[in-house]
């Protein structure tokens, strides 16, 4: 008998929501989404998405979290997903066709709190439709 419940569920759970959180966020300076930007800047985090670094065949990664002694700047994060969000990607930038698609981790304008990532977020916008 097939078990309708039991085949949906995914193969393994996501991570907890963090609770509310600023951590370090190392920058690709030779990337032009990047410009105008510190080699280090910090980001607001709340939610469970974790994105794995992109292949450098595929696009790349022009923002990645710290390592774990330099991970969290100021806040909670739950020690079970600190081990998670080391050097996963933040900010990733893929071609696609004649296009880009350009990835966030998280709200890079959570409600105008961070003006670093906001920065990200306008070279997304502004920048984006020149390369």
């Amino acid at each position: 008998m097939f078990d309708y419940d039991k085949a949906i569920q995914p193969e393994r759970e996501r991570p907890d929501a963090q609770p509310g959180a600023i951590l370090r966020v190392a920058i690709d300076q030779d990337h032009w989404l990047s410009a105008g930007q510190d080699a280090e800047t910090q980001a607001m985090i709340e939610g469970s998405r974790v994105f794995a670094p992109i292949a450098l065949d595929k696009g790349r990664n022009v923002g990645v979290y710290g390592t774990k002694d330099r991970l969290i700047a100021a806040g909670l994060v739950w020690p079970e997903n600190q081990d998670l969000l080391v050097r996963k990607a933040f900010l990733v930038h893929q071609p696609f066709g004649q296009g880009h698609v350009i990835a966030f981790a998280e709200d890079a304008n959570y409600r105008a709190f961070s003006e670093g990532t906001m920065l990200l977020f306008m070279n997304a916008v502004l920048l984006g439709p020149g390369y």
